[in-house]
């Protein structure tokens, strides 16, 4: 019987474990690695032969899906989806999954990981040690305690912040499309308007997916209506702060700084301009990145991809429905 052809352009797939690796392959699925990640136009040159890429940050367009005669099944190796053309994947019958709830306490727990660096000035305070320096006092930061938790999009990730900034003994607002009236209750969290959250929030946090309603949803307009102590977590995409305006803030001297892992482009340019302010915490795009959420994430993406195979229904798709009412 012929095997299940299938690309693994995510650079942290099977880095951590062999299993779901081992899972496919006993599945007749067989691995071609071939690290992205892919523009559009170069992964459009490869596609053609598989029936499942296993996606990083590849860029899915239009000319990919062009040429994917044989894809069946997009399985997104995180959570993400706003580098791939779900209506074009959608006409073309081809399932695009990805690993839902698999790095959400990762993430969460990483976002206060972000909030204590900043709020205490670890980085920088390590580097002046790792320089002979003894300069405590210099570093003197803030406490989370008592402070004022704002979050921008309470779902998975943005519940599980809150639930946390509640053991830290911090007041907790969110602003949402949708409001979550049980969870308020259950958490003491209170729902109000993105204005009046970051006026007075001392923390703001961005937990929204990337799609045209929230591209730039945070600009100078909110930026300039922030407590010039307050500070500005990004773990969710890049492109929904406005990364010039960002900076002109933060030059400024609007906001006291900002702790950001995500970007508009990525990586970003060596010169990026907020990588030069002394009051921005910057990683890699790192907050999903754990042993057990790396283990989790492959393992879905696996399973989802040996559902297709079989004809099965994936469980984490958000167009297989739409497939199926359209019918052959």
């Amino acid at each position: 019987m012929d095997k299940f052809k299938v690309l693994v352009s995510s650079f942290s797939f099977g880095k951590i474990s062999n299993e779901p690796e081992n899972l496919l392959k006993r599945n007749k699925c067989e691995l071609v690695y071939d690290r992205g990640p892919f523009s559009d136009d170069e992964l459009a040159r490869i596609i053609g032969d598989y029936f499942a890429i296993i996606a990083g940050e590849d860029e899915i367009g239009l000319q990919t899906l062009c040429k994917a005669n044989k894809l069946r099944i997009i399985a997104k190796h995180g959570i993400g989806l706003d580098k791939i053309n779900i209506p074009e994947a959608t006409k073309r019958r081809i399932v695009v999954t990805r690993a839902l709830g698999a790095n959400e306490e990762t993430v969460a727990d990483y976002t206060f990981a972000l909030i204590l660096g900043i709020a205490r000035g670890l980085v920088p305070a390590s580097i002046s040690l790792g320089k002979g320096l003894w300069e405590g006092p210099k570093y003197t930061g803030i406490e989370i305690y008592e402070k004022v938790l704002g979050i921008v999009g309470l779902g998975s990730i943005g519940k599980k912040v809150a639930k946390r900034a509640r053991g830290f003994g911090m007041e907790v607002l969110y602003y949402d499309v949708v409001r979550s009236e049980h969870f308020e209750r259950k958490w003491s969290v209170k729902f109000v308007d993105l204005q009046t959250l970051v006026q007075l929030s001392d923390f703001v946090t961005v937990h929204v997916p990337l799609v045209p309603a929230t591209r730039n949803l945070i600009g100078y307009n909110q930026l300039q209506k922030m407590k010039r102590t307050a500070y500005l977590i990004n773990t969710a995409r890049g492109s929904i702060v406005n990364e010039d305006d960002l900076y002109r803030a933060l030059e400024k001297g609007l906001l006291a700084g900002a702790a950001i892992d995500t970007y508009s482009k990525e990586p970003p340019e060596k010169n990026f301009p907020l990588f030069t302010l002394p009051n921005v915490l910057a990683t890699p795009h790192i907050g999903g990145y754990t042993v057990e959420a790396s283990m989790r994430t492959g393992m879905i993406v696996a399973e989802e991809i040996i559902r297709v195979a079989k004809g099965d229904s994936p469980q984490f798709s958000v167009n297989w429905e739409e497939i199926q009412a359209k019918g052959n």
